[in-house]
């Protein structure tokens, strides 16, 4: 499970959920992209590795003032210059769905883009299989009747070249996951499209955006801050994880480190680019 955690006021029911962790009929518990201070990490009897930081966006005082503080002159021309040459293509408008039905209808455009983000490359998302889509139908609509999931799109001529999915909880957002057609890289869909949902959020009242995992560029040009996130192995109640959790939590440290060498990173690259050339 990914960015696990218990969110809900301090009390017996967050405290039950977290204790019931090493009671579930599974051998092995994997959890990845948890932060230090995660109830999880605090109660539960995990194996802890150090994974990707990150990039914690503040908006005390609002987005404007961190556009303006973050981005250079020339960064904000760019994004208003990307702006009006998109407008010349055609009618530019940004979807909100923030409804079950609104969200439901949304997400084809979501699945799309997706699928053309990462025609031709990796992708190890939870978005490859039918039953990935279906579950993300229901954990989004699920999660729209109770104000927690937005989806917002950037449409050309009322086709979306842009997606954005948005987590809610109290004031505090997480960026869950964005992806934009290729074809229209150039004008940056993507950063346009953050730039309008993050100006939404502030002026409704989130004060802190996570931005996931993953030390990017279009992240750190507006955070100041990058927590770490960590994988956490555990035993389930299976007798199998006596065995298996240890196994699984030294394989994690191991791929961990060889990704941080970077003679053995080179390495993984020159085979990653084998293997895509024999799939062209």
């Amino acid at each position: 499970m990914s960015h696990a955690d218990a969110i809900g006021p301090d009390g017996p029911a967050v405290e039950a959920v977290v204790r019931a962790l090493p009671d579930l009929d599974c051998d092995v518990i994997s959890l990845t992209g948890l932060l230090a201070a995660s109830r999880i990490v605090r109660h539960g009897h995990l194996h802890l590795t150090r994974r990707v930081t990150s990039p914690l966006l503040r908006l005390d005082e609002g987005f404007a003032e961190v556009v303006g503080r973050r981005l250079t002159r020339h960064d904000r021309h760019d994004i208003r210059r990307r702006r009006r040459r998109l407008a010349e293509l055609g009618r530019v408008s940004l979807e909100r769905d923030a409804t079950p039905a609104e969200v439901a209808a949304g997400l084809p455009d979501v699945f799309r883009l997706h699928a053309l983000r990462w025609a031709g490359a990796p992708d190890r998302s939870d978005l490859r299989t039918p039953g990935d889509q279906a579950f993300q139908r229901e954990m989004s609509t699920a999660l729209a009747a109770d104000g927690r999931f937005l989806l917002h799109r950037l449409c050309l001529d009322g086709v979306a070249i842009a997606s954005r999915s948005t987590l809610l909880a109290g004031d505090r957002a997480f960026a869950y996951r964005m992806a934009f057609d290729p074809a229209y890289a150039f004008y940056a869909p993507g950063r346009l499209l953050t730039h309008d949902v993050f100006t939404e959020l502030s002026d409704a009242g989130i004060r802190e955006i996570e931005m996931m995992g993953g030390d990017f560029e279009h992240k750190r040009t507006l955070t100041d801050v990058a927590p770490w996130l960590y994988s956490a192995i555990g035993r389930g109640a299976g007798r199998a994880g006596m065995v298996a959790a240890p196994a699984l939590a030294g394989a994690v440290d191991l791929r961990v480190r060889a990704k941080r060498s970077p003679r053995l990173r080179q390495v993984h690259e020159r085979l990653l680019a084998v293997r895509q050339g024999r799939h062209r």
